[in-house]
């Protein structure tokens, strides 16, 4: 899963992997991990796009798209549900802190 989290993973395809049927996956994932699959790749993308934006001047939709949202708007979108700012003002922040 860290391997692949770039691009589109669902439920189903991991269950695959694991040979197991996806209720069963999801069960065992949660108990493993506390989170939900979904919950789990979300924090693995955004932590991603973080390390990202506060590496330099990547445009801001490229690096949403290289860490697996589909467009600028859910990436923004998550981001903000996540990090409690857009990926925008989490970049001017961490300038600012490395200033």
């Amino acid at each position: 899963m860290h391997g692949q989290f770039t691009r589109e993973l669902r439920l189903e395809d991991a269950a695959k992997v694991a040979g197991l049927a996806p209720a069963s996956f999801s069960r065992f994932f949660r108990a493993a991990t506390n989170k939900r699959f979904i919950e789990y790749l979300g924090e693995l993308r955004i932590e991603e796009a973080c390390r990202r934006l506060a590496g330099g001047e990547e445009r801001i939709v490229t690096i949403g798209l290289e860490c697996g949202y589909a467009n600028l708007s859910n990436f923004n979108r998550q981001f903000l549900q996540r990090r409690g700012m857009t990926p925008r003002a989490y970049r001017v922040q961490w300038a600012g802190l490395m200033a």
